[in-house]
């Protein structure tokens, strides 16, 4: 693992100026924009799903996972 980080001041900063509506939209952007660089991002959790913290790991020489369907759109995801 590259990196790991549980917090999330994109979140912080949505929760106090009321824009949390639009969260989900950029935690799915984060799979889009590191798939294009070639770098794995893997998540269990998201602050902006009502967990306790957003788990964000790069991974490296991991495999890139899919990111179409994005997660708002997958009725099976585990972020809803």
């Amino acid at each position: 693992m590259i990196y790991h980080t549980t917090v999330c001041p994109l979140y912080e900063f949505a929760k106090t100026g009321g824009y949390l509506s639009y969260m989900p939209y950029l935690c799915n952007f984060d799979y889009i924009m590191f798939s294009k660089m070639g770098v794995s991002l893997y998540r269990e959790k998201t602050c902006a799903d009502g967990d306790e913290y957003c788990d964000f790991k790069v991974k490296a020489n991991a495999p890139i996972p899919p990111y179409w369907p994005p997660h708002i759109l997958d009725k099976d995801d585990p972020l809803k």
